[in-house]
């Protein structure tokens, strides 16, 4: 597992930090993009996909090696 820190920009220039683990940047990438019901969940925080403007990925970390 890798941690990634995305950023989300939404309307109204709300922007959101969350610090999440996934198998792998593609797999995140391809989970986001594949997202039917309108929602993302982040840190139990629900983010609504019809409102977000960018998204942006920084610092990759692998988690098994700290």
């Amino acid at each position: 597992m890798k941690e990634f820190s995305i950023y989300i920009e939404t309307v109204g220039n709300v922007s959101k930090h969350f610090n999440i683990k996934a198998e792998s940047y593609e797999k995140l990438v391809e989970d986001i993009k594949a997202e039917k019901s309108g929602w993302l969940e982040f840190d139990d925080e629900l983010v609504n996909v019809s409102n977000v403007i960018s998204v942006r990925v920084n610092n990759v970390e692998d988690i098994d090696t700290m």
